[in-house]
Parts: structure tokens; C-alpha cells; sequence
């Protein structure tokens, strides 16, 4: 009996441990598949973390990609979507009203301000974009913010080499506020501009006024008693990646209008010593002018080296494939802007024996060395070489570097060409166009030829700052004046002046648009046109 019991209870001992095992198992395999599918959640997670991450960006970047396109992105209360798949969505709105229903992020448009913007607790910096993106993948949500920065250009004086300056005035002039002159320069209606140079060394003697900021890749030596508002940061290596204009680019640019260029002259019954650059001119060589060149809207080429003794004048730009050299003291008119670019040396310099400054307006670059001594420069200036001002006033203006010109049209009946365009002068305030046409009248040449050089000159007509009604009222008269029949003795009538007038109507209504067809007007806004420049940043 004693050994039964025994071995019962062994056998019962055994079962025991049989079950003990096989609960641990259970218990084993339960935390295991528990641990599989916590697993298998935060895996899923953390992918559609990842998800919602990638959309968030990919709607800001999108967003970004726009604005570099298109700065009045989002003025208009745009929104961006992306999906991916079914598996969920991002979205960038401007839309206050949605963002508010959806309970989204509302990104911010203040590009083109001077001052911080404001809305509740966010705050964007004056010329920026808060751009705010929100993915939800599943469950997971991403939420992404920049802000994007796109100043236009706010660098008065950049070179690439050493800058040595005495009696340098560098600022900026508030937008939409008329130039009052130098001496009345002041809080309300000045602001800062910058001063870059990539060169070893940049010098300011104590006669020196620099209201921004000043970046170099070497040393500043700033004597005393000159005047810096802003920072000084030295050995910034480089201290900006410096902009480079191409001017085989703009004469591609140009060359699409269709026009042949031709050498520049002076108007047939005007002052002989007066270029007026009207269309697309082109001069192959040298071109030593002891004369004024007047610009009405018009591109000059020269293959070669210019110096100019008198003024240069009125609106347009200057390509120099050599240097260029510009002694007369320039008149600046509210419409004036004049870009002058030099793949070699550029200098500004009133000629000797007089007092007063030379007044230039606009974008001066060049990829060689700058030198400019007694003047007064209301816009930018960018040397790729040294630099060596002396009494100079540069005053940062947005709206100078900014040009547009007129594609000109031909039209040709049997005996007469006339060549004509008309350029938009907008406020960039109020918006209102005001123009800038010339129209030219031939006789002769070629039924295919856009050429004016190979026709005979019979008058040309001008005019500055119209309104669309005062130039609807002078062209079309003057256009059929000019164009009289082809024989007086037949009764066969030109319809010449008929077809420009009616045309000039309805180029005028399209080009006084705010944003006109690119047909009509080609864009030189320089700014857009330096390449590459660091203006599109993220805070």
C-alpha cells in the first residue's frame, strides 16, 4: 500500500509540473503575441509618424516653390493640398475662414511689408512668409512651420574684392517715399542698408555714414569718428555668394521680341549730340559718346567700351560687354531708372572742374572693378572686383532695380514701316500705370526686315508719363499722319495707320493690366535676374 501511494504520488507531482509548464508557456506565448502586436502599433506608428512628416514638408516645400515663382502666392487666401495615397493629406491654407472651420494653422503672407505682422500670438518679420503645413496620416498628425524670407535685394553695396571708402553715405530709402534729397534724409524716411564684401580688407575713413549692417570676409578697419548703425561681423568666409547678371541671357531675352537691333542715333531734327535709345540699339566696338544718351525704355548694347561725357538719362538699361565709363551729371526724373551692366570695369565720375555730384538711379553692376567718385546713386550697386568710392551717396531704393520693357511691334504696308511700343510705368503705391511710348516712322526697306537701319528715317514721336487717355489721343493721330497713301494720284488708301491705331487701343488696355501678358512686355526686373543670390531663405 505504501508503494502505491508512492507512486501516485509522483504521478501527481508529474502532472503538476506538467500544468506549472504549461501555463508558463500560455503565459509566454500571450506576452509574447501582446509584445508582437504593441510592436506591430508602434511600428505602424511610427511609420505613419513618419508619413505625416514627410507630407508636412512636402506642402511647405510645394508652398515655397510657388512663392519663388510667384511672390503674391497667398495674398489671394490660396491652400495647398497633398496626398498621399489614401492613407491621408497635408494642407497649407492662407484662408483664415478655413483654417478657422477646420481648426488648421493659417499661414501668413507679409512679403511685401516693411513692418512685423502680427496676427494674435504669431508674429512674421517684415518681408517673410509664415508657412504653416498639417498632415494627419491615421492617427498620427505633423505640423510643420518656416518661415520664408525673400528681402528684395536690400544689399546697397556689394563687392567681391576690397573696398576702400571716404565720405561713403550708405542707406535706404522707405518705398513709395519721393527721393527729398540727401540732406533731408532722416528716421521718417530712411531705413537701413547693408554693405557686403568678400574682398581681405574694408576700409572707412571717419568722413563714412553706414546705416545697415556690414559683412566681410576679412577685416573692417572703421576709423574713428565714422559712423556704423549697425554690425560689424568680419572674417565671414564667403560673406555672400556674390549675384552675377548675363548679359548673353538678356540678349536672348531681347532677341525673342522678333526686332533686329540697330546702331543707336540721334533723331533726325534733334540736338546731334543726344543717342535716344528707343527700341533694342546695338553699337559693335567702342562707343565714345561726347553727347547725352536718352532712354525711353529702351536696351543699349555696346560691344565694346563706353564713355559717356554728358548725362544718361530717362529709363532703360545699358549692357557693356568691356567697361564702361559715365562723366555727366544725370538728371533724375520720378520715372528715371537706368541699369547700367559691365563685364568689365565700371566708373562713375563727374568730370573735372565741376562741384555738384553726378545723380544716377538704378542697378550698376559690374564683374570688374567699381570706382565712383562725387556721386549720388539712388539703387544697388554690385562689383564682382574691388571697389574704391569717394564722396559718394548710395541710397537703397526696391522700385529702381525693377524695369520693364516694351516688346516693340512693326507693321509694314507697301511703302512705309512703322516701328512703335509703349512702356509701363506702374506706382508700385497705388498701382496706376502711367507710359513711356516712342513710335518711328520709315520709308523703304525690306517687306521681312525688322531692321530700321536699312530704311529711311521720317519722323519719330516721344512721349513720357502719359495716361492711357493722353496716349490713346496722341499716337493714333500721329500714326496715320504719317502714313499717307501710297500714291496721292490713286484713290487707293493706306490702311497702315488705321490697323496700328486700333491695335494701340487694345495693347494699351492689356498692358496697363497689373500683371500685363508676357507678349507685350518683357521683364527686367534685375533682381529677379541675379543668379545665383541668396534672398530666399529660411528662418
Amino acid at each position: 500500500m505504501a508503494k502505491a501511494r508512492g507512486i501516485s504520488s509522483e504521478r501527481g507531482l508529474a502532472l503538476g509540473t506538467i500544468l506549472l509548464i504549461i501555463f508558463v508557456a500560455a503565459i509566454l506565448a500571450f506576452t509574447l503575441a501582446t509584445a508582437s502586436t504593441y510592436q506591430l502599433k508602434v511600428s505602424q506608428g511610427i511609420d505613419s509618424q513618419a508619413h505625416a512628416r514627410n507630407l508636412a514638408e512636402s506642402v511647405v516645400n510645394r508652398a515655397m516653390a510657388r512663392l519663388s515663382e510667384n511672390p503674391e502666392f497667398g495674398k489671394n487666401r490660396e491652400t495647398l493640398e497633398v496626398a498621399l495615397d489614401d492613407f491621408g493629406r497635408a494642407v497649407l491654407t492662407f484662408d483664415r475662414g478655413r483654417a478657422n472651420s477646420e481648426g488648421l494653422p493659417v499661414s501668413l503672407h507679409n512679403l511685401d511689408k516693411k513692418d512685423a505682422l502680427t496676427v494674435g500670438s504669431v508674429t512674421v518679420p517684415r518681408e517673410a512668409v509664415r508657412l504653416v503645413g498639417r498632415a494627419i496620416v491615421g492617427r498620427s498628425t505633423s505640423e510643420l512651420e518656416c518661415v520664408y524670407y525673400r528681402p528684395a535685394f536690400p544689399v546697397a553695396l556689394s563687392t567681391g574684392g576690397d573696398l576702400e571708402a571716404s565720405g561713403l553715405y550708405l542707406g535706404g530709402l522707405i518705398d513709395g517715399v519721393p527721393f527729398p534729397g540727401i540732406d533731408s534724409l532722416g528716421p521718417a524716411n530712411s531705413r537701413p542698408a547693408d554693405l557686403i564684401s568678400n574682398g581681405s580688407s574694408t576700409s572707412l575713413n571717419a568722413t563714412c555714414n553706414i546705416l545697415g549692417d556690414i559683412t566681410s570676409a576679412g577685416e573692417v578697419h572703421v576709423a574713428d569718428g565714422a559712423n556704423v548703425r549697425g554690425s560689424v561681423r568680419t572674417h565671414v568666409t564667403p560673406a555672400t555668394v556674390m549675384p552675377k547678371v548675363s548679359i548673353p541671357d538678356l540678349v536672348r531675352q531681347l532677341n525673342d521680341t522678333g526686332i533686329t537691333p540697330s546702331p543707336p542715333r540721334p533723331d533726325d531734327g534733334g540736338p546731334s549730340n543726344v543717342l535716344f535709345v528707343e527700341f533694342y540699339d546695338v553699337h559693335t566696338g567702342n562707343l565714345n559718346h561726347n553727347g547725352d544718351i536718352e532712354l525711353f525704355g529702351g536696351v543699349l548694347h555696346v560691344k565694346g567700351d563706353l564713355e559717356v561725357q554728358g548725362e544718361v538719362r530717362g529709363r532703360g538699361t545699358i549692357m557693356v560687354e568691356g567697361s564702361a565709363i559715365l562723366r555727366g551729371r544725370s538728371t533724375l526724373g520720378d520715372d528715371d531708372a537706368t541699369n547700367v551692366i559691365c563685364n568689365g570695369n565700371l566708373e562713375l565720375r563727374r568730370g573735372d572742374g565741376f562741384s555738384d555730384k553726378s545723380r544716377f538711379r538704378g542697378l550698376f553692376y559690374c564683374d570688374g572693378v567699381f570706382r565712383s567718385e562725387n556721386t549720388l546713386i539712388l539703387g544697388s550697386v554690385v562689383s564682382h572686383g574691388k571697389a574704391t568710392v569717394h564722396n559718394a551717396q548710395i541710397v537703397h531704393t526696391t522700385p529702381s532695380t525693377s524695369m520693364a520693357f516694351g516688346v516693340p511691334k512693326r507693321y509694314r504696308d507697301l511703302n512705309y514701316t512703322v516701328f512703335w511700343k509703349v512702356d509701363p510705368v506702374r506706382n508700385p503705391q497705388t498701382g496706376n500705370v502711367r507710359f513711356n511710348y516712342t513710335v518711328s516712322v520709315y520709308r523703304g526697306g525690306g517687306v521681312d526686315s525688322n531692321d530700321r537701319s536699312s530704311s529711311r528715317h521720317l519722323a519719330t514721336k516721344r512721349g513720357s508719363n502719359k495716361t492711357k487717355s493722353q496716349l490713346l489721343a496722341e499716337l493714333p493721330a500721329f500714326v496715320k499722319l504719317m502714313t499717307p497713301p501710297l500714291n496721292p494720284l490713286l484713290p487707293i488708301p493706306s490702311f497702315l495707320g488705321e490697323r496700328i491705331a486700333g491695335d494701340l487701343i487694345f495693347n494699351a488696355d492689356e498692358i496697363s493690366k497689373v500683371n500685363p501678358p508676357a507678349n507685350l512686355v518683357i521683364s527686367l526686373n534685375l533682381n529677379d535676374l541675379l543668379a545665383p543670390v541668396q534672398r530666399d531663405r529660411i528662418l
